[in-house]
């Protein structure tokens, strides 16, 4: 990736265009899946035909073609899956697949470059510390990378770079660029700010947990509360039956 953002800065393209999105899934049942998607037009495909004999190889008659050659520039990595939509690919990496709390300490001396993840796979990253059942974010995206994004839009090349987390419950803070309506997806696009840090801090809801004791509890005493009046029932029927016969004995 930092290659071709090189050559881009090179280049000085001016109709190019090259989006990322860095998306982390945080689940309900503490699952952590990122993926790493990275999309370009044909036009930036064809611009590597510059150089030299690698990017030559590929005459560019059909979407395989191109494909292919998408493979050659961000690298043929068993992970990715590309795919063509009109004059649009994007390659999609699933980095990342583990546990909440595998991605997660009770400290760390530095954070995360989540630009960089797909880069090494051979340790887990911490992405979040933790205490007790709240977790803060251990990532960002490097200045570096913002300041190569921030000369590729001054070259002339459309760029975004978007960092998406979808929560489990409504994060407690964050200094995300966007927040959605129901407060479960925070975008950080770092073409539109220069912070480099991601920062939030959300809770592993309980309450589910809770609630679901208090339908149960609610059951129950609705169970017995029916049983109690089934038997409180039985009671007066059994003493009307009494007060009937009594009466019947003393007639005769």
């Amino acid at each position: 990736m930092k290659r071709v953002l090189l050559i881009l800065s090179l280049l000085l393209l001016s109709a190019c265009e090259i989006n990322t999105e860095v998306l982390v899934d945080i689940g309900k049942n503490k699952t952590v899946e990122v993926t790493y998607a990275v999309t370009v037009d044909k036009e930036f495909l064809e611009s590597m035909l510059q150089f030299g004999d690698e990017y030559n190889l590929y005459n560019l008659e059909n979407d395989e073609d191109y494909i292919e050659l998408y493979k050659s520039v961000f690298g043929d990595d068993e992970r990715v899956s590309v795919k063509m939509d009109g004059d649009r690919i994007t390659g999609t990496t699933t980095a990342i697949k583990d546990s909440l709390d595998a991605l997660s300490a009770y400290d760390a001396d530095i954070r995360v470059d989540v630009s960089s993840i797909t880069d090494d796979i051979s340790y887990t990253p911490i992405l979040f510390i933790r205490d007790g059942d709240t977790y803060s974010s251990n990532m960002l995206v490097s200045e570096y990378n913002i300041a190569d994004f921030q000369d590729l839009i001054e070259s002339g090349v459309d760029v975004e770079y978007k960092v998406v987390i979808n929560f489990p419950n409504k994060p407690l803070s964050s200094n995300a660029t966007y927040v959605s309506e129901d407060g479960l997806t925070l975008t950080w696009d770092f073409i539109e700010t220069s912070e480099e840090n991601i920062d939030f801090t959300f809770e592993m809801n309980k309450s589910s947990f809770n609630y679901l004791y208090i339908v149960i509890g609610l059951l129950l005493l609705g169970i017995i509360a029916y049983f109690l009046l089934k038997k409180n029932s039985n009671k007066d029927n059994n003493q009307e039956f009494k007060d009937l016969a009594s009466l019947k004995d003393n007639s005769k």
